[in-house]
């Protein structure tokens, strides 16, 4: 054995290196999360996050959901991109677990009113594009798209959820004793 396999071994082994990274074995989900801000009734913030869902176990089933995104601009990869991030978000925003946020204050005489809308889901990538191209009037870019989803379970739910994975999770370890 070579020396430098060796000192990878033992690398891995005490944690100073992490596995290399493998083909996502839950098909590539991501966690998904769409959060609006208003402030007087006014939009002034949105946010589409998405982050690797690896361990994620507040989800039951994903199902496919056909939607149309849309954003302007010039042609360009980008401008797929936004309007695939717009589908996203539509998906979220129709579909996803919802949870409000609102805070009241003054500001001197002024009172204001802030409200946070959060969308939250589990999503398969890659996602399906059936049909992109520009609307009739050149400015809009539009996608039309198969996304897998699911959104996150109510709270209530977490416990039963988590013990379905781990059950799923032991069983597949189990099985793969024997492969």
């Amino acid at each position: 054995m070579s020396s430098v396999l060796k000192i990878t071994i033992i690398a891995f082994f005490i944690g100073l290196l992490s596995p290399p990274a493998l083909p996502a074995a839950d098909g590539g989900l991501m966690y998904a999360r769409f959060v609006v801000t208003s402030l007087n009734g006014k939009i002034i913030a949105t946010d589409l996050q998405m982050t690797p869902a690896g361990g994620e176990f507040r989800f039951d089933r994903l199902f496919t959901v056909r939607v149309t995104g849309r954003a302007v601009g010039r042609a360009g990869a980008a401008l797929l991109t936004a309007a695939k991030h717009n589908a996203v978000a539509e998906v979220l925003r129709h579909r996803g677990l919802k949870r409000v946020a609102s805070v009241q204050g003054r500001s001197g005489r002024r009172l204001h009113d802030e409200i946070t809308m959060v969308y939250e889901g589990v999503v398969q990538t890659p996602i399906t594009v059936r049909q992109h191209g520009f609307m009739a009037d050149a400015r809009t870019y539009r996608v039309e798209a198969d996304i897998r989803f699911c959104p996150i379970a109510f709270p209530d739910r977490w416990s039963r959820l988590y013990l379905k994975k781990w059950l799923r999770d032991q069983a597949g370890d189990f099985i793969s004793l024997f492969r």
